[in-house]
């Protein structure tokens, strides 16, 4: 039988959300049966931001949070009564539901701290001023969130710092396991032919800041042989980009399937990935530009710390400075004169998919992270008797190809 795991909480989960599959298929990978109970007690996604600027409404979803919270508990009881489990993640976000965890169950827990409320809320977001009420109160349900779990997962090197900054949680407690698609393409994505003189891009994300949407509308007004194609946004960038008019843009989409999405990647030749200058923006390595990696796309980004750490601009991607419209345009024409990168650049994307960002990748992350605990280790043993579970080497250096040491006191 295999060791199991309890999925819980009130994570977020379906399309645009593909943390939650991503990381079960990895759990599995390393031998674990994975149970999911999640309990609905939160605003829908899109609806968050409106309710924390709602006193009103902020108050009635409070109410409703804590009689959700009595849900919570009924179910992780239940679920504990089945029999024994090895270890229980919590979901993001989970900060009302790992307290319960805490009070009931004495084996590991495991937090994914997908981002911090803060750092969205008020770090990137800027919907309420540094220093105000609502910063100290998300503060403290960080922290009190990461204080109650005895393993907290963050997706990259950079948000592992940051994390320990501001929770001060010891950095030996938190550990890097990248984002990864659960289903992804099998191989890269045929190229497809530059057409009607201009280089193809896309532009897939919400309108959060960090994407610096403003920046990449501006640089492809400049560009004589650049055309987008705009998924996502809100209506406000969506109207923006249609006034780029039809020379410069092929499509706007409020957003995509995974089918549809996969249909785009086909008519593309570069991924635009973030150029907007927030700390945040620096610590991220967002879906869309695994979604081009794994296509076998030229990722074009900004020069951010988080892409520095994980790619290898030049060779697996292309940076420009965040903030800077002129600067994207002029590698947008550099594409378009010099179109042999297209090919070398996207063939590498795949490969640094594979490597670090494949559901493989995700888990030799997370198992390097789980075997700190000697009850999970011997689990993993276990489970890999009757779960193939492919390769047990740490984590390979990103240029080089040599074993590196990524442990839970390092800085990856």
């Amino acid at each position: 039988m295999k060791p199991r795991i309890l999925f819980f909480g009130t994570y977020d989960e379906g399309p645009g959300y593909p943390r939650k599959d991503a990381l079960v298929l990895a759990l599995e990978r390393l031998g674990f049966s994975v149970e999911s109970l999640r309990v609905e007690i939160l605003p829908k996604s899109g609806e968050r931001k409106r309710v924390l600027q709602d006193p009103l409404a902020l108050l009635r979803w409070g109410g409703r949070i804590l009689g959700g919270r009595r849900a919570l508990d009924k179910a992780l009881k239940k679920a504990l009564g089945k029999g024994p489990v090895s270890a229980i993640l919590v979901g993001h976000p989970g900060h009302f539901a790992i307290p319960l965890v805490r009070k009931r169950f004495t084996g590991p827990i495991l937090l994914d701290f997908f981002f911090s409320l803060q750092d969205t809320v008020v770090g990137d977001r800027k919907l309420f001023r540094d220093g105000g009420w609502m910063d100290r109160f998300l503060t403290h349900l960080d922290q009190k969130a990461c204080e109650a779990a005895d393993l907290i997962l963050v997706d990259t090197p950079e948000n592992r710092e940051f994390t320990s900054r501001l929770t001060g949680v010891p950095k030996e407690r938190i550990s890097f396991v990248p984002i990864s698609l659960p289903h992804p393409p099998g191989a890269a994505v045929p190229l497809p032919r530059i057409q009607d003189d201009s280089i193809d891009i896309l532009y897939l994300g919400t309108a959060v800041p960090l994407h610096g949407t403003e920046t990449l509308l501006s640089a492809v007004s400049r560009c004589d042989h650049a055309r987008l194609t705009f998924v996502g946004g809100s209506e406000e960038t969506r109207l923006q980009a249609m006034a780029l008019g039809p020379h410069r843009l092929l499509s706007v989409h409020s957003w995509l399937d995974s089918e549809g999405i996969q249909k785009a990647m086909e008519r593309v030749q570069v991924v635009a990935g973030v150029f907007g200058t927030s700390e945040k923006a620096g610590r991220v390595i967002p879906y869309k530009l695994i979604h081009g990696f794994a296509a076998g796309r030229v990722v074009l980004t900004g020069d951010t710390s988080a892409v520095n750490t994980l790619c290898e601009p030049g060779g697996d991607c292309m940076t420009v400075p965040v903030g800077d419209p002129s600067a994207l345009a002029r590698a947008l024409d550099n594409l378009w004169e010099t179109p042999h990168l297209l090919q070398r650049i996207g063939s590498a994307a795949r490969k640094r998919y594979e490597r670090t960002f494949s559901i493989q990748g995700m888990s030799e992350r997370l198992r390097y992270a789980l075997e700190k605990f000697p009850s999970l280790e011997e689990a993993m043993g276990e489970g890999a008797k009757s779960t193939e579970t492919g390769s047990s080497d740490k984590p390979e250096d990103k240029v080089t190809g040599r074993t590196e040491i990524f442990s839970t006191s390092a800085n990856l």
